[in-house]
């Protein structure tokens, strides 16, 4: 349907962001950023998304997050969807949770427009997919 889509989602290795030519104090000194890769599959087309955070914490409060940040900016992006299947790893910490999967009730916490939400999880660091690529592709480009 139209108004359907698909989402696989992931975090990515914590990022550790240095500069070229620090000096070696600087060297134990680093500051890292949580990557967060969503690839958003509809009939009109496919987008990824990458949220970077200072939130180094991959829990459940960052899911949820991370979840709405992508799902309002699709919908500010002129998206429209009511069906939303979404795929991830297995991590009860992250994912597979009673916190998270509550928005299968309430759909409409995530994005006002959703109706319906189904989730489907792989094996925990098992779930490969496009997501990766989008992970490698920003840290080659940083």
């Amino acid at each position: 349907a139209s108004n359907e889509a698909v989402m696989q989602k992931d975090f990515s290795k914590n990022l550790v962001i240095k500069q070229q030519y620090e000096i070696m104090s600087a060297h134990w000194n680093t500051q890292g950023v949580t990557l967060f890769t969503a690839v958003l599959s509809m009939s009109t087309g496919t987008k990824s998304y990458v949220v970077v955070s200072n939130e180094l914490r991959h829990d459940k409060y960052a899911v949820a997050a991370f979840n709405r940040a992508i799902m309002q900016h699709a919908a500010s992006s002129g998206l429209v969807i009511h069906k939303l299947h979404m795929f991830s790893d297995g991590a009860r910490s992250q994912f597979k949770n009673r916190f998270n999967l509550s928005l299968i009730l309430k759909p409409n916490l995530m994005q006002q427009d959703l109706l319906e939400i189904d989730w489907s999880f792989f094996g925990t660091a098992h779930g490969k997919g496009p997501v990766d690529g989008v992970s490698w592709t920003v840290k080659q480009a940083v």
